[in-house]
């Protein structure tokens, strides 16, 4: 989900907006057939009484290592994130981690630059990170926004429209560079 607003919106109003959510399959998959063989488990070991394995776990433990992984799936299928950039800040926030919006202002940036990355190499996969590259928060693909602020920190905004909030910037009258790679 993306929109580009143009000149004449008002000051509250984003110059752009977007919204990803983590639909990569094979990701949901890794967490999701887990899920279901515990609770087949739990169901295989209280519902007909037939422990799981040789050396089952308790009926307790079952049903709480159960619960974490419905979590872990649950938290992995509603996550998203979300980046609002004004002409004054940049706004984001990654759910269901953050609880509040987290903003940058544009007057603590150095520079900006469009960039493709390799999120597991540079990063150490997709999500929040935190890495000898810098922060970055990216849901999925390898082209995102990366800010070099003033006080020495790198943040990089993964983006999946990044033409738009590219123009959208450059609109806005921010200088942002362009080095992606095909």
């Amino acid at each position: 989900m993306c929109c580009i607003l143009g000149e004449n919106t008002a000051m509250s109003k984003p110059i752009f907006y977007e919204k990803q959510i983590q639909d990569m399959w094979w990701v949901r998959l890794i967490v999701v057939v887990p899920t279901l063989i515990i609770w087949w488990k739990v169901i295989q070991q209280i519902g007909f009484g037939m422990p799981a394995g040789n050396n089952a776990m308790s009926n307790t433990m079952l049903i709480i290592f159960g619960v974490f992984m419905a979590a872990l799936a649950y938290l992995m299928w509603t996550s998203n994130l979300q980046t609002w950039f004004y002409k004054d800040k940049i706004v984001y926030r990654f759910y269901p981690f953050h609880f509040k919006d987290h903003e940058i202002k544009w007057s603590d940036v150095k520079s900006a630059t469009m960039v493709t990355y390799s999120p597991i190499k540079d990063y150490g996969g997709w999500g929040i990170r935190f890495g000898s590259k810098g922060n970055a928060y990216n849901v999925k693909g390898k082209i995102g926004l990366r800010l070099e602020m003033k006080k020495g920190l790198s943040i990089l905004f993964g983006t999946q429209q990044p033409d738009e909030m590219l123009q959208a910037l450059q609109q806005a009258g921010k200088k942002v560079g362009d080095e992606r790679v095909s």
